[in-house]
């Protein structure tokens, strides 16, 4: 079944958000590699694109593998390049702070394993840049990002949040959305159908494509594209469940989609409405 709400640039930031799991993937650790060091050969022309990369900043990180190195030559997109672009991104989209922190950094061949809808099995091979922050703190779950980007272009292709046991228990305080009927035995609301018929409905589902469409609309994971078009869509489930996808088209062509497991709508993580989802680039999952 798929139902598109099409809406037009500008519509404001109305309602609050959800949440959104996602599937980890840990990486051996090795010594931190920080800044300016690991740039071999320096240059003033890599300093510029590295400073650029994350707005300022340098991020440290570590690499997956033994000694901390991955096999074979570094790709276009260095570790530092990808550390820089990611770290700006976590911070400036997704509110992470990332004082003191160090990024996990792996070369693998598929950022989008681990994504539902079956965007892991139809992922054309590419080698890729996954970067996983992990939280720190008292909570038993402190919660983690990982994105993937393209190792020779820099392209974002998924981002995916999890969130800490003090943002979950938050979240569980909230009601679930009116048109939202859960299965029995939901946890936190995760399985269950969006009734297209309830009342709610429509206001719900534009609400969320509005704030969706502001949060992506001109941001990094665009690389600034303005968001043209956006509409809902659904992925039914044998066992009777559905999940409400956004789909997002951009001037420059590009589709994104924002998955959503959870039907908590009165949470609005701080602020943050992306942590909600997970996301990724369908323009360029088989290409």
């Amino acid at each position: 079944m798929r139902q598109f709400i099409t809406i037009k640039c500008g519509v404001l930031l109305v309602g609050a958000l959800l949440l959104c799991l996602l599937a980890g993937c840990a990486a051996d650790t090795g010594a931190p590699v920080v800044t300016e060091d690991d740039l071999t050969p320096s240059s003033t022309a890599q300093q510029a694109i590295l400073q650029e990369a994350g707005g300022g900043k340098t991020y440290a990180y570590t690499l997956a593998g033994e000694g901390g190195e991955a096999g074979g030559p570094e790709p276009a997109v260095s570790a530092q390049e990808a550390a820089n672009r990611a770290g700006r991104m976590m911070e400036e989209v997704y509110g992470i702070d990332l004082t003191g922190a160090v990024l996990e950094l792996k070369r693998s061949q598929n950022a989008y394993s681990g994504l539902p809808a079956g965007a892991g099995e139809a992922a054309a091979p590419r080698e890729v840049w996954l970067v996983r922050w992990t939280g720190e703190g008292p909570d038993a779950n402190n919660g983690h990002l990982i994105c993937g980007l393209d190792a020779a272009t820099g392209a974002w292709l998924r981002v995916s949040y999890t969130p800490p046991a003090s943002e979950w228990r938050a979240m569980d305080e909230t009601p679930l959305a009116a048109c939202f009927v859960p299965l029995p035995n939901s946890f936190s609301g995760l399985r269950g159908r969006w009734d297209e018929a309830a009342p709610s409905y429509h206001e719900t589902a534009q609400a969320l494509i509005g704030q969706a469409q502001a949060s992506l609309s001109g941001s990094l994971l665009t690389d600034g594209a303005a968001v043209l078009s956006a509409g809902v869509r659904f992925e039914e489930k044998p066992d009777g469940c559905n999940f409400l996808m956004i789909e997002l088209t951009c001037e420059d062509g590009s589709t994104y989609i924002l998955h959503r497991t959870a039907a908590r709508t009165g949470y609005d993580f701080g602020g943050w409405p992306l942590r909600a989802y997970q996301f990724w680039n369908e323009t360029l999952l088989t290409a």
